[in-house]
């Protein structure tokens, strides 16, 4: 019943960007309630108003998301909508620029052989360059890829790795590679 009353108040108005209003929601509710009056047993709790279970605006609470089966529905409703059809739009996602210094200090990085005297010069300069890599993981490049840019990620027994993720800057390491 709550789909099919839905379907015939409300689907054509949100494939026209016109959502109904708190109020045309509340009366949908209401009268629902007067035509089948043995649905007031179906309210929330026993202090709720009768209609909770179909309409209830912020949940009872004065702030926070609708509830009820009718919101729920035109919920699902407002979801099939084409993305660039919606009344309200997201803004689209950015991706962060690549700087040209970065990708000139993560070739100069590349370059180091990844021994002791270079690693705490590899770790700060990784560290530095995380922006890039931050880029290269949101553009969906393939690991191979980003290990073709950063090489040392994959040295020092993923200590750098470690350290690059979680943004740690090296301080000395005694250990042989």
């Amino acid at each position: 019943m709550n789909s099919i009353l839905n379907n015939h108040y409300f689907k054509e108005r949100i494939l026209n960007k016109d959502y109904p209003s708190l109020s045309e929601k509340q009366q949908l509710a209401e009268n629902i309630l007067k035509s089948f009056p043995q649905l007031e047993k179906t309210k929330a709790s026993p202090d709720d108003p009768i209609e909770s279970f179909f309409f209830w605006k912020n949940g009872g609470e004065k702030k926070g998301p609708h509830t009820g089966i009718i919101e729920w529905k035109i919920g699902n409703l407002r979801g099939k909508v084409e993305k660039n059809n919606r009344k309200f739009l997201r803004p689209p996602k950015s991706l962060p620029d690549p700087c040209e210094h970065l990708m000139d200090d993560a070739e100069l990085i590349a370059a180091l052989r990844p021994n002791n005297q270079h690693m705490k010069q590899i770790c700060d300069g990784m560290a530095k360059c995380h922006p890039h890599f931050a880029f290269l993981v949101q553009q969906g490049k393939s690991l191979s890829d980003i290990v073709t840019v950063f090489p040392h990620i994959v040295s020092y027994n993923g200590l750098v790795i470690s350290m690059f993720v979680c943004g740690y800057r090296c301080v000395s390491v005694n250990k042989k590679t």
